[in-house]
């Protein structure tokens, strides 16, 4: 990722920490706008997978579904990792088009 200024990689605002060579190295296509409407979408996938997770797991012993409980864990994985990848791609995209990170991104790059 040549010509980015070391400086919009700084995020004091993010969470979730990542190494900077998992940042994509290709062009990322597509407007800002449209790459933050979906990073909000994978929010709520993950949220939602989140809330479901809980429910089961405030359900008594008893009722408990292990095959539930198991899809459930299943549904957050994979929207962590979606949410994960479309936050790599807004901050490329962000760092490609000479935008800081800080206030925008969750992510903190590290080494």
């Amino acid at each position: 990722m040549q010509n980015i200024d070391p400086k919009n990689m700084i995020n004091t605002t993010g969470w979730m920490k990542v190494p900077a060579s998992k940042l994509p190295q290709e062009k990322i296509p597509g407007r800002l706008d449209e790459i933050r409407v979906a990073r909000n979408i994978m929010e709520k996938i993950f949220a939602s997978a989140g809330e479901e997770l809980e429910r089961i797991e405030a359900l008594p012993e008893h009722e408990r579904s292990e095959a539930a409980h198991a899809k459930a864990l299943e549904a957050l994985k994979e929207g962590w990792l979606g949410l994960q990848d479309v936050e790599l791609q807004y901050a490329a995209a962000l760092l490609q088009r000479g935008r800081s990170l800080e206030g925008e991104s969750s992510l903190v790059l590290v080494p």
